[in-house]
């Protein structure tokens, strides 16, 4: 399968399958633009305990999806209470409602998404996050970026990084 498809039943079922004895924090690229580094379909976990936060934005999350964020600035994230318990078919819809309400398209007409996107998953919400690039100020972004790990390298400019913050970094790869 290839990475810049869509995610179908099976990839639901089998992540759903290893979060029973395996949990944290999913995440999956859909393509280059979304910061993938491979062609063929991997989604990836990040292994959290019970008593590990998820993320370092974990709480920017809740608070979006609370609306405590300006969803007017991040137009491009979509982020929903989630539950690995629920029936395959309904975490699937719910995949399908992200995927059309935020304009990348509906599984089941389009062939291939219609841009690039980053989804993040837990036990207890999904982000799914529309992108316009991957690469800017020496910073390469995927999923794992907007969860807040972003990885520095000698190409990044750390002192963009330091006037602006990681917040304004990110704002710029939606």
């Amino acid at each position: 399968m290839p990475q810049n498809g869509w995610l179908d039943l099976n990839d639901w079922k089998a992540i759903k399958a290893v979060n029973k004895d395996t949990s944290g924090l999913w995440f999956f690229n859909s393509s280059p633009l979304a910061g993938a580094s491979q062609p063929h379909r991997h989604i990836q976990l990040l292994r959290r305990s019970h008593n590990e936060n998820i993320c370092p934005r974990e709480k920017w999350f809740l608070n979006f999806k609370k609306g405590e964020v300006n969803k007017k600035l991040f137009k491009n994230i979509i982020v929903k209470s989630f539950d690995f318990s629920c029936d395959i078919n309904i975490i699937y819809e719910n995949y399908m409602d992200l995927s059309r309400n935020i304009g990348i398209g509906d599984p089941l007409i389009d062939n291939k998404p219609k841009k690039p996107y980053n989804l993040l998953i837990t036990n207890n919400w999904i982000a799914l996050i529309k992108r316009s690039n991957d690469k800017l100020y020496g910073f390469s972004v995927n999923g794992l970026g907007f969860a807040g790990y972003l990885l520095v390298t000698e190409k990044s400019d750390t002192r963009y990084l330091k006037i602006n913050g990681p917040e304004k970094l990110l704002e710029n790869f939606l």
